[in-house]
């Protein structure tokens, strides 16, 4: 039976999404407002940057993990963030993985420009 998985990340920016994509080695393909995700796990999984929408799985082949989109959400979110702060002028100067509540967390720490 076909599925299709589509979460609602709201990804629209291409510069942010270009970024979070090369910064986790995963490789993809513009087709206008779509981005097609190419290394496994997400292959067969797009982002459509016009609707900001993930989808994920077509015909009757694999669909990508939630988890592994809620990944995509995530990369996505400190991509914006470190664009953003860039533009006000803030400098990001550390990157830290850890634990809160028991679920991964990145933390970012900046200084103004």
């Amino acid at each position: 039976m076909s599925h299709r998985l589509t979460i609602e990340t709201q990804i629209t920016d291409l510069e942010a999404a270009m970024d979070a994509l090369r910064a986790n080695k995963i490789e993809f393909r513009q087709q206008g407002q779509v981005l097609s995700l190419q290394t496994y796990p997400y292959q067969d999984t797009s982002i459509n940057l016009k609707t900001g929408l993930v989808v994920s799985g077509d015909s009757d082949r694999v669909q990508t993990d939630k988890s592994q989109l809620g990944l995509l959400r995530g990369w996505y979110a400190e991509a914006k963030f470190k664009i953003e702060a860039a533009r006000e002028g803030i400098q990001i100067t550390d990157r830290q993985e850890t634990i809160v509540n028991g679920r991964k967390a990145v933390v970012l720490s900046w200084q103004n420009g």
